[in-house]
């Protein structure tokens, strides 16, 4: 079972739990150890913490594509709980936040003395991206930065900050004009300052992407949408209504399906929207869409839901995903209770194929279950595969173990399918938690497959992780890399090897 946040901590703290260990734990609960040792102030190591998720952008692949919805990261929003400057500032040593997330803290917090202006770039993203518009300003006025580039106009879009996208929509440059343009010609060519222009989207102005449209529908904000309806129309494009909609933004969609006749959007749209199991936004989207719907099923677009009135909707509309996809989706969530309903529900048996989201969510417990009383059949090197590369231990541990007579074999195959597809920290967890080491033949077969990561943890931690060791047989190694074309694996060692040379020579 997930361990709670406090416990986490406290482990992390006097050594009990092992890297592998905290990888292991679901994607909420890191991020909630993360969210608690930040506002916080703990003391421990952060490096220790478990690496949190990048995003929480979601990938739907459709009949009509990859439609791609992203929503406010992760570590943004868990950066954000720091409460004080050495908290961020062993944050921001230990690689846990990126140096713009930083900036933003710094800004929001007013922690002027930590903003960093030897990178003004980066910083006038994050004050454009905080909305502000003082630090911007000077930033631009002494010329450290740029003079404003729709990038910014994006970033302060997605804070919902109008004052910081007026601003620079009144400093964006124009474009670069002919050679002698007439008074006329260079008047057009000027940015003007306010809605009612329409000089945003003259001849003479550089346009904006339809990303800043998108980020200004994504924050929520009606009077940001309505003010680059008016002063930059060529940014709100579909995808505007589709950001919204993922982003439950329901004010921005009607907004925009009512003074922006003919924008429709998307099937991204719906998707976005069966996501969040809403069902008023797919009311509200058939309701103003209605091609749209129909387009979308029409074209064999399929979108996933969890909330039984949500499912139902997609379905009578035919847009509900297939079954195998439902049932994934349950596992994906970690409820066992949910897997059994949505396969008596549906006639559907549990099979391996169903399992791989939850692999990707760590979800240990309903795997294990998924494994013995689900009645899947469990392989090393398929499920064993999965499991080592998401770092679910409770599953390596429980397939170790599951008949003893059978066990050192069991073992060999899953070290096995960790060396080829694992993640490296479970190199210490089969040391420390199993007591098994790695051998050649477990770095071949990590050459073999091309994970270049394990590759370098175990020449790094030494044959047998002995204190006296030999060293690996690093061109064997090369010569079985070579052999299967793992080309980045061979670079590695070549490195190394031209390091060790180095060395020896010095």
């Amino acid at each position: 079972m997930p361990l709670d946040v406090a416990t986490m901590l406290a482990m992390l703290g006097d050594g009990r739990l092992l890297a592998a260990e905290v990888l292991a734990q679901p994607d909420e609960q890191r991020t909630a150890v993360w969210r608690q040792a930040l506002e916080s102030d703990w003391q421990g190591d952060l490096s220790m913490l478990p690496p949190l998720p990048p995003s929480t952008t979601t990938t739907t692949t459709t009949a009509i594509g990859s439609t791609t919805i992203s929503t406010t990261t992760i570590s943004e929003s868990v950066m954000f709980a720091a409460h004080s400057r050495p908290t961020l500032q062993r944050a921001v040593a230990h690689g846990a936040v990126d140096a713009q997330t930083a900036q933003r803290v710094a800004i929001r917090r007013g922690w002027v003395d930590m903003l960093d202006f030897d990178r003004p770039q980066c910083l006038a993203t994050a004050a454009a991206s905080e909305g502000a518009v003082w630090l911007l300003e000077g930033l631009i006025e002494a010329r450290m930065a740029a003079a404003p580039t729709a990038a910014l106009a994006e970033a302060a879009a997605g804070g919902g900050h109008l004052p910081a996208l007026q601003f620079v929509h009144e400093r964006m440059p124009p474009s670069t004009p002919s050679p002698s343009p007439s008074p006329a010609a260079a008047a057009s060519a000027e940015c003007g300052p306010g809605p009612g222009s329409g000089s945003g989207s003259g001849s003479g102005c550089r346009p904006w992407p339809a990303s800043v449209g998108d980020a200004a529908a994504r924050s929520g904000s009606v009077e940001l949408v309505a003010w680059l309806a008016a002063a930059r129309p060529e940014c709100l494009a579909p995808s505007a209504v589709d950001a919204a909609a993922a982003a439950d933004r329901g004010d921005v969609v009607r907004w925009l399906a009512d003074h922006q006749p003919g924008i429709g959007c998307t099937a991204a749209a719906f998707v976005g929207a069966a996501a969040n199991n809403s069902v008023a936004m797919l009311d509200l989207l058939a309701d103003r869409f209605p091609a749209a719907a129909a387009a979308a099923a029409a074209a064999g677009v399929r979108a996933v839901a969890s909330d039984p009135a949500a499912v139902e909707w997609l379905a009578a509309r035919g847009l509900a995903a297939g079954a195998d996809a439902l049932v994934a989706h349950a596992a994906a969530a970690g409820s066992v209770d949910g897997v059994r309903r949505a396969c008596g529900r549906l006639g559907v048996t549990l099979a391996e194929r169903h399992l791989a989201a939850a692999h990707a969510a760590r979800r240990g417990p309903l795997l294990v279950w998924a494994y013995t009383d689900g009645g899947v059949a469990f392989a090393a090197d398929t499920a064993g595969a999965l499991a080592a590369r998401w770092c679910n231990t409770d599953v390596l541990a429980w397939a170790a173990d599951r008949d003893p007579a059978a066990a050192e074999a069991a073992t060999r195959a899953l070290v096995d399918a960790t060396a080829r597809a694992g993640d490296p920290a479970l190199v210490e967890w089969w040391a420390v938690r199993r007591g098994v080491a790695f051998a050649q033949r477990e770095l071949e077969a990590a050459a073999a497959a091309g994970n270049v990561r394990m590759v370098a943890r175990l020449v790094a931690r030494g044959l047998g992780n002995a204190a006296d060791a030999k060293q690996w047989d690093l061109a064997a190694a090369r010569r079985v890399a070579v052999e299967h074309k793992a080309d980045d694996v061979v670079a590695l060692l070549d490195a190394l090897a031209a390091r060790t040379s180095a060395a020896a020579t010095a």
